[in-house]
């Protein structure tokens, strides 16, 4: 696949996780759908406010996940949540459907001109809490191609440490499992979720691959300069947060103080040419 157009005219960008509160059809739907869409709307204006380059919006706190496709209820809500957010906020927007839905991520993505969605498994098989999951790239690209949306871009998930490969298969390294998300699954970007990984890998990944290779930082904020200049950007959630650890409830988490330091960070980065 050859690379796509950008989707981010500032390099090394910025990209927040808005984590939403349990969607209806969920087990653990509370009821309350404008508490849910107000706080959401508060958390993107925060990000988008501090400087985050991009957003993207996913079914954080929906417990249990299913491991086949999200409830059409909650779909929807993504969707209008979407919509909501686009009205005020002009950067791009990513849709990601836990625990590994696709299909209904793009849907949601084609019926809101999103830009793109985040696969969290997109080739090869593992064993999460919620079950067996499958990559569906080719059924992935089939359903691109009939709902029209090529413009939309399809960003994989790679790790070692968050994926259990199913038994007898080989662990393979970072690289190879990146190698293939572009390689075989068509990704346009790469993001590398394994917080354990070494900085030279990200920087290795990045280096060798005619797409973007992003990382998804989770540490403590004065670390994110390292995790940038080694990668091609940073996706991040908790450590914009006012407490680290902050449980899902109604009241708006992000710090905005904290968002600002973060894009203060990049732009010196960025000004001297990291």
């Amino acid at each position: 696949m050859s690379p796509s157009k950008p989707l981010f005219s500032q390099a090394k960008p910025l990209i927040g996780v808005l984590q939403l509160l349990p969607l209806p059809g969920a087990p653990n739907w509370q009821g309350a759908l404008a508490d849910v869409v107000a706080r959401a709307e508060q958390e993107a204006a925060a990000l988008v406010t501090g400087g985050m380059d991009g957003l993207i919006i996913e079914n954080t706190f929906d417990h249990p996940q299913n491991p086949d496709r999200l409830d059409a209820a909650g779909a929807v809500v993504m969707g209008l949540i979407a919509k909501r957010i686009q009205g005020f906020a002009t950067t791009p927007i990513g849709i990601n459907v836990l625990r590994n839905d696709p299909m209904t991520a793009l849907a949601v993505a084609t019926s809101v001109g999103a830009d793109f969605i985040r696969v969290p498994l997109l080739t090869g098989a593992a064993i999460a809490e919620s079950g067996i999951i499958q990559g569906q790239f080719r059924q992935l690209a089939e359903y691109r191609n009939q709902l029209q949306c090529h413009n939309i871009q399809i960003w994989a998930d790679v790790s070692q440490s968050r994926v259990t490969p199913l038994l007898g298969s080989v662990r393979r390294t970072l690289y190879e499992l990146a190698l293939e998300a572009w390689e075989v699954g068509g990704a346009h970007g790469i993001i590398i979720t394994d917080p354990h990984v070494a900085l030279e890998d990200i920087a290795t990944i990045s280096q060798s691959l005619p797409v973007p290779v992003l990382a998804e930082f989770s540490g403590d904020l004065v670390d994110a300069a390292h995790w940038l200049a080694v990668s091609d950007g940073l996706i991040t959630a908790d450590p914009l947060k006012k407490s680290f650890a902050t449980p899902p409830h109604t009241q708006p988490t992000i710090d905005l103080a904290k968002v600002e330091s973060l894009r203060a960070m990049a732009d010196e980065l960025r000004q001297v040419g990291v």
